[in-house]
């Protein structure tokens, strides 16, 4: 959540004090203000109370029983990837620069103000909501249920984070976005299948990737 406050904050300086003609955005100060603002809020909240959150302790980690998780989320409790928990953070720090993929096009580079803004307002209220949600549902991770790990990972407080992924939401709140910033500046395109297949492709491999790693069970990514 820090990452994307500190992103957010330098997409918004891009800001222009007007876009172009025939920018396919329109922006007001009050409703865009109350995006950031109340974005960055929610931000806010989550880092505050998430240093509340406390550490599963050995007695309840002791009492976690994998039999009693719903089937299809019990298998990430057998799940423990190192390469796929780097896959995963790889494809999260990197799906942040989407965005600037429109520096290539000569429309988009020159409203890039624009797209700041929307990247910030976008990234803003995905991470606020993640986080709130992640901090008050206090989900016990999939690698607690397993013997073989639980013992090194327990006594830290994102342990009880798991719902729901971050890596996934955030992933997907990026190529979405991206996405569809390319539809409304090249409506012509021809690569515009290619962008929205990318765009399911990435959140979907990243989801994957945070199961495999024992890190989200099925119903966090989804």
């Amino acid at each position: 959540m820090r990452i994307s406050l500190i992103f957010a904050v330098v997409a918004s300086l891009l800001i222009s004090t007007h876009t172009l003609a025939q920018s396919p955005y329109s922006f007001s100060g009050g409703r865009d203000g109350a995006l950031v603002g109340g974005g960055g809020i929610m931000v806010g909240m989550g880092l505050i109370i998430g240093k509340k959150v406390p550490a599963p302790t050995a007695e309840e980690i002791a009492a976690l029983d994998a039999q009693g998780i719903w089937g299809p989320d019990r298998w990430s409790t057998r799940q423990h990837s190192l390469s796929a928990k780097k896959l995963s953070d790889g494809l999260l720090f990197s799906s942040y620069l989407l965005p600037a993929a429109l520096l290539a096009g000569a429309q988009s580079r020159e409203d890039f103000g624009a797209v700041g803004l929307l990247t910030a307002e976008a990234l803003l209220l995905n991470s606020g909501i993640t986080g709130l949600t992640k901090v008050l549902a206090r989900r016990k991770r999939p690698f607690l249920y397993s013997d073989n790990y639980r013992q090194h990972a327990w006594d830290h407080p994102p342990a009880r984070m798991s719902f729901f992924s971050g890596h996934t939401s955030n992933t997907a709140c990026m190529s979405f976005l991206t996405a569809q910033l390319y539809s409304d500046y090249y409506p012509e395109s021809r690569s515009k299948g290619w962008m929205w297949g990318a765009a399911v492709a990435i959140p979907a491999i990243t989801g994957y990737s945070r199961m495999k790693a024992g890190k989200h069970f099925l119903t966090d990514v989804l």
